[in-house]
This record gives structure tokens, sequence and C-alpha cells, in this order.
């Protein structure tokens, strides 16, 4: 009897799914951006990814970042301009929008309200496929992570197979550098210590991405202090758990210009301190003079990888292209309006975002881009000055803006569904066009000690392996761009 009922139920069930079939959907990929914006502030977006029959089916990332990024655009045309505190913020108490929490907003508070909600599904649908490589929307081709195995580990070198060198756990020297490479001194102090290295979100409004030590549940971590995979030792556990609790404390995060004057500073350390940084110390002294305290002759230094410049916007700014001549014209304040570009038909002025020039992305600016000279431009007043990175990437909601920041940084550490990047010179950034130099902007990761640093003291002993080939092996499993041989 209970059997029959259970199938009763089911019956009853679909016939009521069936029953309650939505409209027959447009098809919203070649709706004008004004046509978009009218179905979008009268109905849930997400009911236009059935059909007729109530079958669900699945539209591509291309045809999602499509549509959210026509959407933007008919928001920007209507003079409306969206923020992290419309979206995620105090502004966003009523979400989501019923019609009992409705009934006290004028007609166009419920459309805008049903606008911001259709925004926020469509990112949330963009995120989860850019971050989940079984997603059915994507194939696989524009997966961010694809350095990583199935558990969302990076495919760090295998421990007992390398040449990895004995450092004691006590020893470890400081890894300090720049916000962009804080994955890369991650994976090298994992793999100094047969550490699993786990891609995790961080709620930073709305989330940011970081890998993370953590053991393993199979077998004890081998902290090299002990043995390098000899019998095994009940205290391999309570060391792992000891690195992995200092992470902070062993891997610094002081920045692009700090973290020069920590090394400048590493005798306090008894010099056992190592820098990877995506801004060498002599273009940071070069931009920045008034900083005395740091001598680029005092340090050994050397390219371990290549990270790249990027120039983004919004993915609704139909934009694609921009030579060097247009940024620069676009930043100097010659060229004051989208229209003005030849493959740009977007209307309005452009709001171009500056970066402080003790910033690496500053600093990467002036150098390849502009030149020192064109720093400060007295006819550019229109150019707004940013001092973080996450602060530009959120600017983006923007179609009128453009911005500059790193590729490992806008692809992987804070992967944003409405952020694109744009071609330089004809040539988009890619893992492959920044291995082969095709792309203009490429910028090199620069490794440094102090030269006073002896033979023997870990941070020399690391230095060394980090240009090896498994050296190399663990800046690629890092996702980063090595040294092509």
């Amino acid at each position: 009897m209970k059997i029959y009922l259970l199938l009763l139920c089911s019956v009853l069930s679909f016939a009521c799914l069936a029953a309650d079939k939505p409209e027959k959907a447009p098809n919203l990929l070649k709706l004008s951006s004004q046509q978009l914006l009218e179905v979008c502030e009268n109905k849930h977006i997400g009911h236009h990814f059935f059909d007729e029959t109530n079958k669900y089916y699945y539209w591509s990332l291309k045809d999602c970042q499509h549509v959210l990024g026509t959407l933007y655009l008919a928001l920007y045309e209507k003079g409306i301009k969206l923020d992290r505190q419309d979206l995620f913020g105090k502004r966003n108490l009523l979400f989501p929008l019923t019609a009992e929490n409705a009934k006290d907003l004028s007609e166009d508070e419920r459309k805008q309200r049903l606008v911001i909600e259709n925004i926020r599904f469509l990112e949330s649908v963009v995120s989860n496929s850019l971050l989940n490589p079984n997603n059915m929307m994507n194939p696989g081709n524009v997966y961010r992570y694809d350095a990583i195995d199935q558990n969302g580990c990076m495919k760090l070198p295998d421990f007992q197979k390398t040449g990895i060198p004995l450092i004691n756990l006590m020893d470890f020297p400081a890894l300090d550098g720049s916000t962009s490479t804080a994955p890369l001194r991650i994976a090298f102090a994992s793999t100094m210590f047969n550490l699993n290295c786990e891609w995790k979100t961080q709620q930073l409004h709305p989330l940011t991405m970081e890998p993370t030590m953590t053991s393993s549940s199979q077998s004890f971590p081998q902290a090299r202090m002990l043995t390098r995979g000899g019998s095994e030792d009940p205290r391999r556990k309570k060391w792992a758990e000891i690195l992995i609790n200092a992470r902070d404390g062993l891997i610094p995060n002081h920045q692009t210009v700090h973290s020069w004057i920590t090394l400048h500073d590493c005798h306090k350390y008894h010099y056992n301190c190592l820098v990877i940084n995506a801004v060498s110390p002599e273009l940071v002294k070069k931009y920045n003079p008034g900083i005395t305290i740091i001598h680029p002759d005092e340090f050994e230094s050397k390219i371990i990888g290549y990270d790249a410049l990027v120039a983004i916007t919004n993915v609704g700014n139909p934009c694609q292209n921009l030579t060097l001549e247009d940024i620069n014209a676009i930043y100097c304040g010659k060229t004051k309006t989208w229209d003005k570009l030849t493959n740009s038909q977007l209307k309005g002025k452009i709001a171009p975002i500056w970066r402080n020039i003790s910033s690496g992305t500053g600093i990467l600016m002036a150098e390849k881009i502009f030149g020192k000279e064109l720093i400060c431009p007295k006819d550019a007043d229109d150019r707004e000055t940013i001092y973080g990175m996450l602060g530009v990437i959120e600017r983006m909601r923007d179609p009128a803006v453009i911005g500059f920041s790193f590729y490992f940084y806008e692809q992987r550490i804070v992967p944003r569904p409405y952020v694109k990047t744009l071609s330089i010179n004809g040539i988009a950034p890619s893992y492959k066009t920044i291995a082969n130099g095709s792309y203009p902007l490429r910028a090199p990761i620069v490794a440094a000690i102090h030269k006073d640093t002896p033979t023997d003291a870990p941070a020399r002993i690391l230095y060394n392996f980090l240009s090896t080939p498994d050296g190399q092996q663990v800046v690629k499993a890092a996702g980063y761009v090595p040294l092509q041989k």
C-alpha cells in the first residue's frame, strides 16, 4: 500500500508541475538591450532556462555572459549604475522580491529590484560555471582552475620524486611578496612540506579565491624536520597543523613595495627571507624615488615565471580591443568618449581608473604604457585613483569604466562574472599568449634574496630551487606561466 501511495504522489506532483507551464520564453540572445531590460523588469530570468514544455535546458556560458552584459548595458543607457551595495549590501535587504515585500514599492522601484535580482541570478550562474569544471554549461575550455585536480587541489610535484630541498620546519624562510603572487608562495610552501593546496572561497564582498594549505585525509604530511618519507611518526600531523595555522606568519603579504622593504631589513631575521614579487625592486625604485630605504643593489634577483598586465572593463562594454596608443590617449585625456574609439559603439564618457604609483599595477602601467613623464599629466583630471586591487575589480560594474589589473589576479583570485579583459594590439591575454610572449604587456615574476644570505641558509636553498625543473613545475601547477626552455 505504501508503494502505491508513493507512486500516486509522484504522478500528482508531476501533473502539477506540467500544469504550471511558463509562457514560451523569447529568444533572449537576440533581443536588444532595451528589449531585454523590459523582459527582466517583469519576470525572473530563471524562467527562461525552461522551454514551453517545462523542460530544463542549459544555456552556454557565453550565452549567459552575453545576456548579463546586455543587461548591464541597458541599465547604463538608462543612466542607472549599480555598485556592490545594490547587489550585496544593505540596500539588498528585501531580496528575493515577493508579492509581500513588493506591495510597498512603486512600479519603477519594483522593476529596478527585479532587474537587480536577475543580474544577481546571472552572476551566480556564470560564477558557478567559471569555478566548476563539471558544470554542464561549461565544456571546460574556459574553466579558470584547470591546473588543479578533481578534488580542488593543485597538481603539485610528487614529494618523493623531486629534488625538493630538505628544510626544517622551524627554519623555513619567510616568503613575502605582492598580492598577485600569494598563491605561488603558498604553492611552494605546500610543496616543501608535502601538504595539499586547495582553492577555497574567501568571503570578501562577495568572494575571492585563495589556495589553502590542508593536510591529507589519507596520510599525514611529511614534516621535513622529522623524516623525508621514512617510517610513520605520530608527530607529523602535529607539525602539519602548526605549519597550516602559522601560514600567515610564514607567508606574509606585505605587498609590492613593503615586501622589498622587508627584504632590506632581513638581517633582523638572520637573512632568512625570500621575496616573490610581480614588480622588480629596480622598477619600484624608479617610480618611487622618495622611498630611500630600498636599495636594489643589495638584492640578488632572477625571473622565475610570468604574469601579465591586463586592461579590463564591464562585460557589457562592446569594445573588444585597444591599441597602446588608444590607452595612452584615454589616460592622458585626449580621448574622452567611447565613440571616439574605432571599435566601440558605446556612447558616453570614458571613466579611466588609475592605481597609485606605489602599487604593482600602477608601476607597470607607467613602465609599459605611459613612461615616467606621463604619470600625472595635467589634462587628465577625469581619472580616478584607487588604492586597492579589489576596488578596481568592483568598479567594473560600470560599462563606462576601464582599468588595469594582473591577469592571474583577475582570472583566478577575484573571478568576477561582470568583468572582461580586452585585447591589446589585437592580441588577447591568455596562458598561451603570455607564454609565447606575443601579448604586449607580459610581466615577469621576480624572486629575490639579500646578497648577504649565506649559501647554506634556507632562503638561498629555496631561491636556487625556484628555477630548477622541479621548481618550475610548482610555478606551472600554481597556474602561472613558467620559464620557457
